[in-house]
């Protein structure tokens, strides 16, 4: 998966309320340096996916650009997002590398700070704002995906098993080649949808083939088309 590029809409964190912790074991100066990183170099995705700005993370992370650099390189793909020049990682990603720095041997002014830097990341995932626009998006998914399959054919116009070519006899079903509870935001993506019918879909989760590469394993043992996985 490439990075994601050139997202239409892309929020700062400055114009989201963030309810970041107080902490009495940092200096005024030392907890405004971790707020302003994040309020300055975060973002939202249209997805509601955060992000940091590559550039802050030497403030974040206690550390030079050469670790910063290091940690990018090493990210998934997934966790990486590229708008212009600049460059980001996600929150989640960014958060578990101050958790890995905070179970090495580090001085205490450093350890307070890394803390520090965590706890706020995290209230910039858990802005109210924010969760209530997953909350929306979950229902909205929930609504949606009775319907999906459906959309799917309509939109391919397909006849046939996908997999096995095999004609429907009123028992086409849609499956998550990623599963919802693996990436919710694949849910409603027609990409992700697969038809097949009914006894193949009961094939395809009691032989546990529930991510593209299972799957794909599957369709070679069975010959099936592994075309649309």
């Amino acid at each position: 998966m490439a990075e994601k590029k050139n997202e239409i809409s892309i929020r700062k964190a400055s114009d989201i309320e963030i309810k970041f912790p107080e902490n009495k074991e940092l200096t005024e100066d030392e907890q405004k340096t971790t707020r302003d990183a994040i309020k300055t170099g975060g973002i939202v995705d249209a997805n509601g996916k955060a992000y940091i700005n590559k550039t802050k993370l030497t403030s974040l992370f206690c550390t030079d650009k050469s670790a910063v650099n290091k940690f990018y390189g090493d990210l998934e793909e997934e966790d990486k997002f590229v708008n212009g020049s600049s460059k980001y990682a996600s929150v989640p990603a960014c958060v578990k590398e101050t958790t890995k720095r905070l179970e090495q041997k580090r001085p205490q002014l450093e350890r307070s700070r890394l803390k520090d830097a965590r706890d706020c990341m995290n209230a910039f995932i858990d802005s109210p704002e924010l969760e209530k626009e997953r909350t929306i998006a979950s229902d909205r998914i929930k609504k949606e995906l009775p319907n999906i399959t459906k959309k799917k054919i309509k939109s391919e116009n397909i006849t046939c098993d996908q997999l096995t070519g095999e004609l429907f006899e009123n028992d086409a079903e849609g499956h998550h080649k990623v599963r919802k509870a693996d990436d919710p935001d694949k849910a409603l993506d027609l990409d992700n949808i697969v038809v097949t019918k009914k006894k193949n879909h009961q094939t395809i989760h009691s032989e546990g083939a529930n991510d593209p590469e299972k799957l794909k394993e599957l369709a070679e043992k069975k010959g099936w088309s592994i075309e649309h996985i």
